[in-house]
């Protein structure tokens, strides 16, 4: 299976979820930051493309994370991220 075009400039895949529109995406470095968006900001490219860029890292910085936060639609339930 083909997941992305990967070449110097875009570089590797780090790690894939199944998502929902509904749901939401947090992804964490290796130098605190940290970001959380809604899976549906994400945009949705045609299978030959070279990826969508979610966070923007330093030279010497890593993406440590990436966890689906699926709606419950309970408002009290508390809600677990996905293990990778």
């Amino acid at each position: 299976m083909i997941t992305q075009k990967t070449r110097d400039k875009v570089g590797a895949v780090v790690g894939t979820r199944t998502v929902l529109d509904t749901d939401e995406i947090i992804i964490t470095t290796d130098k605190g930051q940290t970001i959380r968006m809604n899976a549906s900001d994400i945009s949705v490219l045609g299978r030959n493309t070279q990826g969508v860029r979610l966070i923007t890292l330093n030279p010497d910085e890593k993406v440590t994370g990436i966890a689906r936060i699926a709606e419950t639609g309970d408002d009290d339930a508390p809600v677990a991220p996905l293990k990778n």
